[in-house]
């Protein structure tokens, strides 16, 4: 019965942008379907307001883009890390996408890109992991990146307690 509770308990919600689906349960944020994640502007993405809060991504083999300031400040502030796994249909990668994430964390911040990405903007990663107490890993694999602008990877890792990896 206590299983059943803690099931019922967990907040979820589900909804669409264009072809593709999103859920968020508890601390989970899931992206499935197909297409582009769209640009947003600082502070205006979909799910800005449960960033803080967020612990893991999973972006699946649909996804085609993941846009400008998508996943700004997830894991800011937080006390358990920050980890997102990207699937192996991303190829672009736009403006300030993951800016502020695991700002001042006290976990580890993991960005696991598994996808042919050939194109990251300017401050994509923009401090990511800064001032953060665990450790900072982004890991490409079966990528052919073609272009990187201006300061993609900006203060990433600032000032970090334990070192970059």
């Amino acid at each position: 019965m206590a299983s059943m509770l803690n099931l019922f308990s967990k907040r979820v919600q589900l909804d669409y942008i264009g072809n593709v689906r999103w859920e968020l349960e508890g601390s989970v944020l899931t992206l499935s379907g197909s297409g582009a994640i769209p640009d947003y502007s600082t502070g205006t993405g979909i799910w800005y307001s449960n960033a803080q809060s967020i612990t893991k991504v999973i972006i699946g083999d649909g996804i085609t883009s993941i846009g400008s300031y998508s996943f700004e400040n997830f894991g800011k502030d937080g006390k358990s890390g920050i980890t997102f796994e990207v699937g192996s249909g991303v190829t672009s990668i736009g403006q300030y996408a993951f800016y502020l994430c695991g700002y001042s964390n006290q976990g580890n911040v993991n960005l696991i890109f598994k996808c042919p990405a050939t194109t990251i903007s300017s401050y994509a990663f923009n401090k990511v992991g800064e001032l953060c107490r665990g450790k900072v890993d982004i890991s490409f694999t079966n990528s052919s990146i073609v272009t990187i602008d201006i300061y993609a990877f900006s203060r990433l890792g600032y000032k970090c307690a334990s070192s970059f990896h």
